[in-house]
């Protein structure tokens, strides 16, 4: 059930997603290597990957909230109203709520963003609020029948005593800020976002760019302040950490925002220059191979260790058990089965070095292409050497991490063979008598 659920509720719908995403850049980054930058780094390096293989409702929230974001930008780009449009981004805010209640304040945001592209607002309100009025009323129904009030949600009633302590803090665990759940959000070699998609910084030029654009200036400020909504809202949890995630995942709905507005900057006339655009590439690489690692292997970063990806997934790698995988499928032993999947990584890494290397505007200095791939090569070295410094002070923190891996791991993997040497006449494991006193 597990699986069905993850492949028609996250997998097809994210697939979908990167389709209409796609078609949406197309308007905001002219080159085609560009939009390659853009469309590798949100499908492989960010927790859109992540997320869009696992069952959350992260995802489906910023599938959502962007989706109605995409429908009030078609509708403000047409002569009329269309009831479609409106209706429709109705729909997608009604299903982000529903899908992740610290949603509604992103939603609330792009909502007035729709409220200003109507030409009659009424009416517009209306269709929006039809839209909406369906997964809502699914919403509060689910909540009387399982909660007993269509106000009560499964917050309230908590069986976990841990859980119940942290809505000890603040108003329910809420509205806890502290430096320790900004720098950890945001920046902690733990699951820090910027530290595992670093490429996502570009996103505050690209926002810079699209409001000196008098015609994006109403987008700049529904993009900012949605992403400005979630971070504050989620750095002030007292549970930030969301536990075992791969990446800060309750911010995994503004991913698509941030990405957006990578792209913005990449159609900008700073970011058509050769330097900026190496700079990029060189750090999608890492976030490319970190998360694509991660994903493929065991989605799931223990909370106590300090560097993850590098003291718990690449250990875990070294140990020889590979997922489920196309490669096992077809009779492939050992990392052997994961040829597939890793060639498809390489192949992304490689499309990203040789789109970085891009140049659009012939009129800025160089590097030059090939100067430029190296470069971008050189500095994703660089830049993996740099964030696999931080480490966890106690080993058996980490060992505890890799020993419950190994112990939930699927597919099991062989028994290990061993050789115990045996006196004559006594049985051995499998019940028989050894002829002889010496192993095999």
């Amino acid at each position: 059930e597990t699986y069905v659920l993850r492949l028609f509720l996250s997998v097809l719908p994210s697939l979908a997603f990167l389709l209409l995403f796609g078609r949406f850049l197309r308007g905001f980054v002219p080159d085609r290597r560009g939009w390659i930058l853009v469309m590798l780094g949100l499908a492989a390096g960010s927790m859109f990957f992540t997320y869009g293989l696992l069952l959350y409702g992260h995802q489906q929230a910023g599938l959502s909230l962007f989706g109605a974001f995409m429908a009030f930008f078609a509708n403000r780009r047409r002569a009329r109203d269309s009831a479609v449009l409106l209706a429709a981004g109705g729909l997608l805010l009604g299903l982000a709520v529903s899908c992740e209640y610290q949603s509604v304040f992103s939603a609330t945001v792009i909502g007035l963003y729709g409220l200003s592209v109507m030409r009659r607002r009424v009416i517009g309100v209306l269709w929006v609020a039809a839209g909406a009025v369906g997964p809502m009323v699914l919403t509060m129904i689910y909540h009387k029948e399982a909660f007993g009030s269509v106000f009560a949600t499964g917050h309230d009633f908590l069986e976990n005593a841990t859980y119940r302590g942290y809505q000890k803090h603040g108003y329910k665990g809420m509205f806890v800020y502290s430096w320790k759940g900004l720098f950890g959000t945001l920046l902690s070699p733990r699951n820090g976002l910027f530290f595992y998609s670093p490429w996502l910084a570009f996103f505050a030029p690209g926002l810079y760019a699209m409001f000196r654009r008098p015609e994006l200036r109403r987008e700049a400020l529904c993009v900012g302040f949605a992403v400005l909504a979630y971070v504050a809202f989620i750095c002030g949890m007292f549970a930030w950490k969301g536990g075992w995630s791969v990446g800060p995942r309750y911010l995994d709905a503004i991913v698509p925002f941030m990405a957006f507005g990578v792209a913005v900057f990449l159609g900008s006339p700073e970011g058509r220059r050769g330097l900026p655009r190496a700079l990029l590439a060189a750090l999608l690489v890492p976030s490319v191979l970190m998360y694509g690692l991660s994903t493929a292997w065991y989605p799931h970063f223990p909370e106590d260790i300090s560097n993850p990806f590098f003291e718990f997934i690449l250990p875990l790698i070294g140990t020889g058990r590979v997922p489920w995988t196309l490669g096992g499928f077809l009779g492939l032993k050992g990392i052997a089965a994961m040829l597939p999947f890793l060639s498809v990584l390489v192949m992304f890494v490689s499309a990203i070095v040789w789109a970085g290397a891009s140049r659009p505007d012939r009129r800025t200095p160089p590097p030059g292409r090939a100067t430029a791939a190296i470069l971008i090569v050189v500095m994703s070295i660089a830049g993996m050497w740099a964030l696999s410094g931080p480490r966890t002070d106690n080993p058996a923190t980490v060992k505890a991490g890799l020993d419950l891996a190994k112990k939930v791991w699927e597919p099991k993997p062989p028994p290990e063979k061993t050789s115990i040497p045996l006196r004559p006449g006594l049985r051995s494991a499998t019940g028989g008598r050894r002829s002889s006193g010496h192993p095999r």
